[in-house]
């Protein structure tokens, strides 16, 4: 220590998992671990909550404290390990069969049908 500093080799920084790679690791119930790893492979796609706003959706319906952090990677630990232990098996199943949470996306035939009822609703009126 010559300099006031000692010779210690640089911080490598650590990236924090992604949410396969974090469900992975999870000590999870046989009963819940296809679901919670098909969701986190969602997650990774975008499929499932793919915006914060989702995520903070999520926590606010479920109760939970929405992470400080407005990154959807800062809410894997919150949302996976809230699946994991406070949520009962056939809801975790229920959101993947359905494909809760998956954003607005998935609202697009849902408002072509209404457009379509709408349109077919319109005609119907002026032809009488």
């Amino acid at each position: 220590m010559t300099n006031g500093y000692s010779a210690r080799s640089p911080r490598i920084k650590k990236s924090k998992p992604n949410a396969a790679e974090y469900a992975d690791k999870m000590e999870l119930r046989p009963d819940k671990q296809d679901a919670i790893t098909a969701l986190a492979e969602r997650f990774e796609r975008k499929d499932f909550l793919p915006t914060f706003g989702d995520i903070r959706n999520f926590c606010d319906i479920y109760g939970i404290d929405v992470p400080a952090s407005k990154t959807r990677a800062s809410a894997i630990p919150r949302v996976f390990k809230f699946l994991a232990n406070e949520m009962e098996a056939d809801e975790v199943q229920r959101i993947l069969d359905y494909d809760l949470f998956s954003g607005p996306s998935r609202l697009g035939p849902i408002a072509d049908a209404i457009r379509r009822n709408g349109r077919a609703s319109r005609a119907s009126r002026l032809a009488k």
